[in-house]
């Protein structure tokens, strides 16, 4: 659980750095290694806190060419306003920008977790591919351009000849 004591803040700028397992986020899949690293900013004003957030950890993938597993290192940065809401109608409640959050003026403790797996969700990549170099996967160490033409036919149908031929037309 990743808690900052807003109330105890002064006005002005506090640095507060967190090392945190990765069980503590419960993202499915087990895709994220502990720890997670979190570096926040926060610079405390009269009627806001703007926080700058830095998160660093390791993720488990598996390859979408070779279905291999392998660790990847991701970094992400976001920020995050917390407004000082003295009414009351809207602390709780979503607000159209994701990055502002409204609290109440008698608030202590202002929890990061469900933002910071939001942000942790949103770094893991559509895509998971390990890199590459010279046309062959670091990982697997397999050439990339077979690994895409493994399934390809090369043997033509029957069926499908005559029409292949008249499309050469």
């Amino acid at each position: 659980m990743v808690r900052i004591n807003i109330s105890a803040l002064r006005e002005g700028e506090h640095c507060f750095d967190f090392d945190e397992p990765a069980e503590d986020f419960d993202i499915a899949d087990n895709v994220l290694i502990s720890p997670v690293i979190i570096k926040v900013k926060v610079d405390k004003v009269s009627t806001q806190i703007n926080l700058q957030i830095n998160v660093t950890g390791r993720f488990s993938l598996s390859c979408d060419r070779c279905l291999k597993n392998y660790d990847d290192d991701f970094e992400s940065s976001f920020a995050l306003i917390l407004k000082y809401d003295y009414t009351g109608e809207l602390v709780g409640k979503d607000s159209s920008d994701p990055e502002l959050n409204y609290i109440s003026k008698d608030q202590h403790y202002y929890d990061l977790t469900n933002d910071l797996r939001d942000f942790i969700i949103l770094s893991i990549p559509m895509r998971t591919v390990p890199d590459e170099v010279n046309g062959e996967c670091i990982e697997c160490g397999k050439k990339v351009e077979k690994l895409y033409n493994q399934n390809k036919d090369t043997e033509i149908n029957p069926v499908w000849e005559k029409l292949l031929t008249k499309k050469k037309i």
